[in-house]
């Protein structure tokens, strides 16, 4: 053997077979060492949001799309000022998932609900980035793993997520367990989610597309009366109270 070169020599078959599960298994301990591992859930311990808390959120709380109910998006805080902006760095970053982006997060008691496309939700510590939980939307088909997920509504001790399915699934907000998950359009004919939830006086409001245009569902009201909008082949949809769980879609006359 020249100097400086490395070779393998197998005196027989046998040890040829030995010396390759030596390398499989060195292989692996190498690999449980320096490849990433899956991360283990954490808890959060954030308060329950009511309707007060829904009505007037806490200065450091993001709790809305928008913030607050009436739409501003202006967040009240006033350490960042003109005269320090130029000097800030980053803290911390955390990748989305690869699709169309277009999430407003939600913070509450210092923990951030984070969309990314494929209904894909993390939970992460404001302050430091450090996830608490993950969870991952499993479909039956591709079409969903990318679509776009614009926002997240959270009440009482839930994070509600629409899907790119047609469900509305209620998520633990201080474990990202499913407390329950319900199928409100057959997404078969084409109905989908991809805008967040509005959450007013314990009822869930959400807007599908799909199908025959576009339409509002209201979660378990009765009461209320959804506006729908939609093209409908030219012809106006129908308005009328909602009388279920959730109406999928226009109703087109």
């Amino acid at each position: 053997m020249a100097q400086g070169t490395c070779r393998m020599a197998f005196s027989t078959e046998q040890d040829a077979r030995a010396d390759l599960k030596a390398l499989v298994t060195l292989g692996a301990l190498l690999g449980a060492v320096f490849l990433p591992v899956p991360v283990t859930a954490q808890t959060a311990n954030v308060s329950p949001v009511t309707d007060a808390t829904l009505s007037n959120p806490p200065e450091s709380d993001w709790i809305h799309w928008r913030r607050t109910q009436d739409g501003w998006g202006h967040s009240p805080l006033d350490e960042i000022t003109r005269e320090n902006v130029g000097s800030l760095q980053l803290a911390w970053s955390w990748a989305l998932e690869p699709g169309t982006q277009q999430t407003t997060p939600l913070v509450h008691d210092g923990v951030m609900y984070l969309a990314s496309p494929g209904n894909v939700i993390h939970a992460l510590d404001a302050a430091n980035g450090d996830l608490i939980w993950e969870y991952r939307r499993q479909f039956e088909s591709a079409a969903g793993s990318r679509g776009q997920t614009r926002g997240l509504s959270i009440y009482g001790d839930k994070v509600f997520l629409n899907t790119a399915d047609a469900h509305l699934v209620a998520l633990d907000a201080n474990t990202g367990e499913v407390a329950w998950d319900t199928e409100v359009a057959d997404s078969s004919k084409g109905f989908r989610f991809t805008s967040g939830a509005v959450v007013a006086q314990g009822k869930v409001i959400s807007g599908i597309t799909g199908a025959c245009g576009s339409g509002t569902t209201v979660a378990s009201s009765p009461r209320m009366t959804a506006r729908r909008a939609g093209n409908c082949g030219g012809r106006r949809p129908s308005r009328g109270p909602v009388s279920r769980a959730a109406t999928p879609g226009a109703t087109c006359r």
